[in-house]
């Protein structure tokens, strides 16, 4: 009996563990592309993103992302496709 309760504490911590665990990794897939990208390629050098955006001005201008996307062609991001994701996601923080 007592062998018996001690398997199934062990199963259930084994199984907390394993749902926790899955719930990180969901947290992880519903992050938006840009903000994996800046926090893989900007954060390093540049902090978070309020320091940068403080910087650039409204990112609602088309005249401002196309700046921040010629910067960033230079500036260690030299695929289109990351480059617009990290744009559209500092937009994104700009508006609220």
């Amino acid at each position: 009996m007592v062998a018996d309760i001690k398997t199934l504490s062990t199963l259930g911590i084994t199984l907390s563990a394993a749902f926790a665990s899955t719930g990180s990794a969901a947290q992880v897939s519903t992050s938006q592309p840009g903000e994996v990208a800046y926090a893989s390629t900007c954060a390093s050098c540049h902090g978070g993103p309020s320091a940068v955006i403080s910087r650039t001005g409204s990112l609602n201008d088309p005249a401002t992302q196309a700046q921040l996307d010629r910067f960033l062609a230079r500036h260690y991001t030299r695929n289109a496709e990351q480059r617009r994701a990290i744009i559209d996601y500092l937009a994104t923080l700009n508006r609220r």
